[in-house]
C-alpha cells in the first residue's frame, strides 16, 4: 500500500506582523509512506490458536520501521475464551508536528538567571522536521465469558500496559530557559534577546522526541441482547476502564515522574465509563446513554490545606481546593425509519447530548 500526504496554505501578510496572539503562518510540507503486511492464524488444537502479524513501513522522511503483533487465544470450554497479545506500534509525526511554520504569542516568565518574575517574552512555536517516529510496546491479557445458559450475554475483562518511547513533547518558554540555566546547551540556542526590543526575550519553541509514557489499566465490557416479542430487541452495552498507572517522563531534569492517575488536569481519571440501553424495532429505535469519569484531584502532587499548611515547594505546592466532583452525562437518541418506497434508506432522528444539562468538571484556578 502507498499513501502520500501534503499540506500547504496561505495567510495574508497583515496577519503575520507579530500580534500578541495568533500570527498563523502558512505551513508547507509533505510525507509519503509505502507499506506491506502479512497476517496469519495457526490453530494448535485443544482450543489454542496463535495469531501474528508483521507490517513493514517505509517513510520517505524517516526511513524503514517494523510494527508487529503476536497473540494467542485459548478456549478450554465454549463459555470461556482466554486471550493475550504483545505488539510493537509505530506513529510517524503528523505534518503539523513536522512542518508547522509557527504561531506566535507574548507572555511572562520567571528568569532563573536573574530571579526576576514577570519577564516579557515573544514566542514562536514551529515544527521540527527532524522528529523520529514514536515507538510503543503494548501487552494485553484477558478473558471473555459467554455463558451458554444466558444466550446473548458477553462479559470481558482485559488488563493492558503500554510503554511509549521517543514520545513527542513540546517545551514551553519557561521550560527552555530553565533547561538552559541547568546547563543544557541545546536549549540555549532556542532563545535570545528580542530583536524588536519590545520584549526581553524571543523564543523559538519546537517539539522533540524527549518524552516517555507508561500507561496501564483494566478494561471491562458487558453486552446483553434480548429479543422481545416478534420484532423488538433490547440491547445493553457497558464499558469501563480502571486506570492503574499513568507516568509521563518529560525529559526535563529534576522533573518529578509520578503516577498521575486520578488527576483531572493533564492526565487520566481513575475510572472512565459509558453505558447504553437501546430498544429497536424494524421501524424505530430509542437509546439512552450515560457516560462520565470518576472524581479526582486537580494535581496529584498538590497539598490541599487551609490552615497549618506545610511549606509550599515547587514539587509540592499548597492549594486551598485540590479536588473536583465529576458529573454523569446522559444522552438520548430517537430514530425513525421512513416508511416510503421512494426513500427506503432514509431515516429521521433526534439526538440530545447532555440531556439534563449537567455542568462540566470545575477545576480551581
Amino acid at each position: 500500500a502507498y499513501r502520500s500526504e501534503k499540506v500547504s496554505g496561505f495567510v495574508p501578510t497583515e496577519f503575520q506582523t507579530g500580534w500578541a496572539y495568533g500570527n498563523f503562518l502558512p505551513t508547507h510540507g509533505s510525507d509519503s509512506v509505502s507499506e506491506a503486511y502479512i497476517e496469519t492464524v495457526v490453530p494448535l488444537g485443544l482450543g489454542v490458536e496463535v495469531n501474528g502479524a508483521v507490517r513493514g513501513i517505509n517513510y520517505s522522511r524517516s526511513g524503514f520501521v517494523t510494527a508487529w503483533k503476536l497473540g494467542a487465544t485459548w478456549q478450554p470450554i465454549p463459555d470461556i475464551l482466554v486471550r493475550a497479545t504483545q505488539s510493537r506500534d509505530i506513529r510517524e509525526p503528523n505534518l503539523s508536528e513536522l512542518y508547522a511554520t509557527g504561531t506566535s504569542r507574548t507572555n511572562n516568565l520567571t528568569d532563573p538567571f536573574t530571579g526576576l518574575a514577570g519577564v516579557r517574552f515573544f514566542e514562536t512555536t514551529v515544527g521540527n522536521p527532524n522528529l523520529r517516529p514514536e515507538q510503543g510496546d503494548s501487552t494485553t491479557a484477558g478473558v471473555v465469558f459467554r455463558p451458554r445458559a444466558i444466550p446473548g450475554l458477553s462479559v470481558s475483562s482485559d488488563w493492558f500496559q503500554s510503554r511509549v518511547k521517543d514520545a513527542i513533547a513540546a517545551f514551553s518558554a519557561q521550560d527552555i530557559i530553565n533547561l538552559c540555566y541547568l546547563g543544557n546547551n541545546d536549549f540555549c540556542s532556542a532563545y535570545g534577546p528580542d530583536p524588536s526590543g519590545v520584549n526581553t526575550y524571543a523564543f523559538q519553541a519546537t517539539r522533540f522526541n524527549a518524552s516517555a509514557v507508561k500507561v496501564s489499566g483494566i478494561d471491562f465490557a458487558a453486552n446483553y441482547r434480548l429479543n422481545i416479542g416478534d420484532s423488538g430487541r433490547l440491547s445493553l452495552n457497558a464499558n469501563g476502564t480502571r486506570y492503574l498507572e499513568y507516568r509521563s517522563e518529560t525529559g526535563i531534569p529534576q522533573d518529578q515522574v509520578i503516577n498521575t492517575v486520578g488527576q483531572l488536569s493533564g492526565s487520566t481519571p481513575t475510572w472512565s465509563y459509558r453505558a447504553t440501553l437501546t430498544y429497536d424495532t424494524p421501524t424505530w429505535a430509542a437509546t439512552i446513554a450515560g457516560r462520565g469519569v470518576s472524581s479526582g484531584k486537580w494535581q496529584n502532587n498538590y497539598v490541599e490545606c487551609r490552615t497549618n499548611c506545610p511549606v509550599s515547594t515547587v514539587d509540592n505546592p499548597t492549594i486551598d481546593v485540590n479536588h473536583a466532583s465529576a458529573p454523569i452525562y446522559v444522552d438520548a437518541n430517537l430514530r425513525f425509519k421512513i416508511d416510503d418506497t421512494r426513500f427506503e434508506k432514509a431515516e429521521f432522528f433526534i439526538h440530545v447530548s447532555n440531556l439534563f444539562n449537567s455542568d462540566p468538571i470545575m477545576l480551581p484556578i
